[in-house]
């Protein structure tokens, strides 16, 4: 006889109470929530993987179209990019010239 045919007949008979089987259940039954959950997640991994690369296709796409756009913008950017790296190098030359100037006051005292 097969082990599967034996287990159907079995499934519909009443079972006494038992409180080991009652534990044994309730936590397969937690388990297979867990297995659940995990695949669940796992299938949306899943797609929202192949999602990424088309919506990453989209985004491609439309900073090609809307290229003249963007290449003022870059020009700009340049150009506050130099502004703000002057900056930086004159408050740094500031800074030293103060420390240089405090030092000599110290050695004139």
């Amino acid at each position: 006889m097969d082990s599967t045919f034996e287990f159907e007949k079995r499934r519909n008979r009443p079972v006494r109470y038992n409180r080991d089987v009652m534990q044994q259940t309730l936590r397969a039954v937690k388990r297979v929530n867990e297995i659940r959950t995990k695949r669940q997640d796992m299938f949306f991994q899943m797609r929202m993987r192949a999602h990424s690369a088309l919506k990453r296709d989209q985004i491609r796409a439309e900073i090609t179209r809307g290229i003249d756009l963007l290449v003022p913008a870059a020009a700009n950017r340049e150009v506050a990019l130099a502004n703000a790296t002057k900056n930086v190098i004159e408050r740094r030359n500031a800074k030293e010239a103060r420390l240089q100037n405090s030092q000599k006051d110290d050695m004139d005292v």
